[in-house]
């Protein structure tokens, strides 16, 4: 067959494809393959899917390319808000962030709004986007939430952690054991980790949606409490080996009981001292 046979019979075809903005010819191969000119159970027709399928494919890519480069951005960003590189309070302009990861402001801007999702950053008018400020109203509400959250998951599965779990559980108390001195963001990872596992074994996946949109949260907590870091991560393993005995011994109540105190006795002297300092602050007035 000819080249002009193949465009002859490429133009009676009612579709456009191959007289657009690319040439014709890379599906020249298929036409003679398929074809033979006949006129029925033409491969043209199958190089015009072929063709589709392509582009379907790059558009793919472009979107994976686009969300690993957010991701990506969105981990780097955190990583400064949680090592103190950006400052509660800190405006986040687009412009120059996309300057300094040498990319367009579209990511940044996703970015951004995944971060404002997790509440480590805010939107204000006049302000723009800036690193929230962490007050201990905030706290109070995170601590207190991811509590009950995990006493409805103990309730729900009467406490009964099957072996495979209480073994998670000690692995990760021995990591916590053996975590770097101020790494904080390996010591509240380590810290999720644990009681993600409450939290999966009731098998509620809208529960575990609601507990788990609070993990930043508690993050940010953590970098803001005024905490020493490094004696936190020394802490870390003593603190939750006690919660963990309280949840290998079956007893729902004993389970919830130690699980609300874990969160709420540092929450409630938090508030002593600020309330404490508060009536100085007025009684020097």
């Amino acid at each position: 067959m000819t080249e002009k046979s193949i465009l002859v019979h490429t133009l009676v075809l009612p579709e456009k494809l191959y007289f657009s903005t690319i040439s014709w010819y890379p599906y020249k191969a298929h036409a003679i393959q398929a074809c033979g000119c006949t006129g029925s159970g033409c491969g043209l027709r199958a190089a015009k899917k072929e063709r589709i399928e392509e582009k379907r494919g790059i558009k793919v890519m472009g979107e994976f390319a686009f969300q690993t480069l957010r991701e990506s951005i969105t981990s780097a960003i955190r990583s400064k808000i949680l090592t103190g590189e950006l400052q509660p309070g800190v405006k986040l302009a687009e412009q120059k962030l996309a300057e300094e990861f040498g990319s367009s402001r579209a990511p940044i801007r996703e970015a951004l709004r995944q971060l404002e999702q997790e509440g480590m950053v805010e939107y204000s008018r006049n302000v723009g986007c800036s690193v929230r400020r962490v007050k201990p109203e905030d706290a109070y509400e995170i601590y207190l939430l991811r509590a009950n959250l995990e006493m409805t998951a103990l309730r729900y599965f009467d406490c009964k952690f099957p072996e495979e779990d209480l073994r998670t559980l000690r692995g990760i108390l021995e990591e916590m054991r053996n975590v770097r001195p101020g790494d904080l963001s390996q010591i509240v990872e380590n810290d999720n980790r644990f009681h993600a596992v409450i939290v999966q074994r009731a098998g509620l996946p809208r529960l575990l949606k609601f507990w788990d949109d609070l993990n930043y949260g508690n993050l940010l907590v953590g970098a803001n409490s005024g905490s020493n870091h490094e004696t936190l991560a020394q802490r870390q393993n003593g603190i939750h080996t006690k919660l963990y005995e309280a949840l290998a011994s079956g007893d729902t109540e004993v389970a919830c009981r130690a699980v609300y105190a874990h969160y709420m006795e540092p929450m409630e002297r938090m508030r002593s001292a600020n309330s404490a300092v508060q009536a100085a602050d007025e009684a020097a007035k």
